[in-house]
């Protein structure tokens, strides 16, 4: 657990590297941790459009920065 706190560190240092917007934030975490803790599951873009509460269009929006 110790080595997943660590990562999960840096890549929150990386992400703040970027200076994502508050919608691209949104969307950022969630996929790092889907890929950090689960890298076999599949996440798809209506999972994450209804697990954050936005829409596909506004994801795709997102994602198209």
């Amino acid at each position: 657990m110790e080595n997943w706190n660590s990562k999960f560190s840096a890549l929150r240092e990386n992400i703040q590297k970027y200076e994502p917007t508050g919608d691209e934030r949104s969307v950022i975490y969630p996929l790092a941790q889907v890929r950090m803790y689960d890298n076999l599951y599949v996440l798809t873009d209506a999972d994450l459009a209804r697990g954050i509460g936005i829409s596909r269009q506004k994801l795709k929006n997102i994602l198209k920065g």
